[in-house]
């Protein structure tokens, strides 16, 4: 047996504070084929045997001083920005002279929970509009608003286009990855409501149209005021964002006579207004059912918005409260827009 015979060779090194690494390259300059697991076993089996306490002697980690600096970069590090990467945080720390492996970093980035997600990109909101949220959300929890008197309209742009994320190909198939995409896809422009009563009906026109205050009035007239009319008896409030075409001189002199109660909605808010959540749930729906051309774009989307009952409305509806004591612990910033 090999180690029978360098026995004395392997105590006599390691107990002069040779690693088993030390051990293992010194015994294949006398037989190469000798293990490091072979050497690692033998001395755990021989100090067991003479009954010591520690079967190899402990070696204290290079990084274990520096542990908790690393910790604390890599969590300042992501607090700062959710996006930094770990070439980045190990430059930062070679600078104050903590030399760390990247796949090190990756371990204790493990350890301390953070976890890859995709990214979520939100509106952009300037601190005088925060402010303005803010104060709102904050108005409508003490007078209890529950919003359902209220029907959230908005516009929406859709679009026939192959937008597909993920594919399963083997190697070499390159084929099986393309997707032709019109360099003009054909595209609807949609106006619609909701309310905890149910959906209005929905407007569907070309792309090729513009929208300006003279179309948007048509619009309100010909699908919200029967909608009011008939679903609230003239009493329910518009709400819609702070566009060009629905605050024109124009738009405002047609409300008026008409009798429309608009409730002033904060700038910059579209995570507030469930409408939005709407749009957003159509347009996966289309990519889904993989449309190709205007014609079924236009029967996909009356399909989706046929299915808005009035219970899935008022869903929708009823969670704008949680969502306004999240802008309020926000203090008027972004919030997650989930349920």
């Amino acid at each position: 047996m090999w180690n029978l015979r360098y026995t004395h060779v392997i105590i006599a090194l390691h107990r002069e504070g040779r690693s088993v690494a030390s051990i293992h390259r010194a015994l294949q300059e006398l037989d190469p084929s000798v293990s490091y697991h072979q050497v690692r076993k033998f001395l755990q089996r021989f100090y067991s045997q003479q009954g010591y306490g520690r079967k190899l002697p402990y070696r204290s980690r290079s990084m274990a001083p520096h542990i908790e600096r690393i910790r604390r970069a890599i969590e300042q590090s992501y607090a700062a920005n959710s996006s930094v990467t770990i070439p980045a945080i190990k430059r930062l720390l070679q600078s104050q002279q903590i030399i760390v492996s990247e796949s090190h970093l990756r371990f204790i980035r493990n350890q301390l929970g953070f976890k890859r997600k995709a990214t979520k990109y939100c509106q952009l909101i300037r601190d005088v509009n925060k402010e303005r949220r803010l104060q709102f959300c904050l108005d409508m929890e003490a007078s209890n608003e529950t919003f359902n008197d209220c029907v959230f309209t908005d516009e929406s742009t859709i679009q026939a286009d192959c937008s597909v994320k993920y594919c399963y190909t083997r190697d070499g198939d390159y084929s099986s990855r393309m997707r032709k995409r019109a360099k003009h896809p054909a595209k609807l422009h949609l106006w619609g409501g909701i309310s905890a009563r149910g959906a209005t009906q929905l407007a569907i026109f070309p792309g090729s149209v513009r929208l300006d205050s003279k179309k948007y009035c048509q619009i309100l007239e010909r699908l919200y005021l029967p909608f009011n009319r008939n679903t609230y008896h003239g009493y329910a409030k518009l709400v819609q964002d702070n566009s060009p075409v629905h605050k024109s001189h124009y738009t405002s002199q047609k409300l008026t006579p008409w009798g429309v109660h608009v409730l002033e909605w904060p700038a910059e808010s579209p995570d507030l207004n469930p409408i939005e959540l709407i749009w957003g749930n159509m347009k996966n729906y289309v990519r889904r059912k993989n449309v190709r051309n205007l014609e079924q774009l236009r029967d996909v989307v009356l399909e989706f918005w046929r299915s808005l009952t009035p219970e899935i409305c008022a869903r929708y509806v009823n969670d704008i409260s949680k969502k306004m004591r999240r802008v309020i612990q926000a203090q008027g910033g972004n919030i997650y827009e989930g349920r």
